[in-house]
């Protein structure tokens, strides 16, 4: 048996969360005041210690609650709210159902295996295939959609969720460029540098590894998009 990799505080803190928002006491968009020395939410009268923070960064790392910010320079202006993972994980006491065995003709696994098999062999396209691409405004924002969606499917596991809206965010704006009549290249440059992990030398190699199948492809199409200097 399978259970999160969580504290029991953790653990009792989101089933107190999930029955107080059943019972109407506390809203489903949780917006803590948090002080020096404790925290507290609107409706509980419970004085939560230091750790709160961390606790509630552990839930949204486990996928169980999603973390937004209104205001980013500020930590009292975190908004939680529980997924339904989360809801799940409090209803099956925290036990991970287990997933069935791949086999060999799984038509999942190999409907993915053909994605990205077409998505690299762009790879290896003429110019003139690409500049028939780049002339077909439609089939450019479909192949463009594919890639992205794809690439999100791949990172959403691997990082936490408050990092993947801003990661989705900077995607949306490379998706913006990429089928815009004029791309900014200062824009683009930035965007690939982030996506692909490496805007710092404490960038993760590991994940970089994950993206970049997904993401050179949209370089070519960058690179066709900027004009020559």
């Amino acid at each position: 048996m399978t259970t999160y990799d969580l504290s029991n505080r953790q653990k009792q803190l989101l089933k107190l969360l999930v029955e107080n928002i059943r019972d109407n006491k506390i809203a489903e968009e949780i917006a803590p005041e948090i002080g020096s020395e404790h925290c507290y939410i609107e409706g509980l009268n419970i004085k939560f210690g230091r750790n709160f923070i961390w606790d509630m960064e552990a839930l949204c790392d486990a996928k169980l609650m999603e973390c937004t910010f209104t205001r980013y320079s500020s930590q009292a202006n975190r908004i939680y709210t529980v997924t339904q993972t989360g809801y799940k994980a409090v209803a099956d006491d925290f036990v991970i159902p287990e997933e069935p065995e791949e086999t060999s003709d799984n038509s999942e696994a190999v409907f993915a295996g053909i994605n990205i098999e077409k998505i690299q062999a762009m790879w290896f396209l003429g110019s003139n295939e690409i500049s028939e691409l780049m002339n077909n405004p439609s089939l450019l924002e479909k192949t463009v959609e594919t890639i992205t969606n794809q690439l999100l499917e791949v990172i959403e596991p691997e990082i936490s969720s408050y990092k993947l809206k801003a990661y989705e965010r900077n995607l949306q704006d490379l998706k913006r460029q990429l089928i815009s009549n004029s791309p900014s290249p200062t824009t683009l440059q930035r965007q690939f540098i982030t996506l692909s992990f490496m805007e710092s030398i404490g960038g993760s190699i590991s994940l970089a590894t994950k993206v970049w199948p997904y993401l050179y492809p949209l370089l070519i199409i960058a690179d066709y998009k900027i004009p020559e200097e």
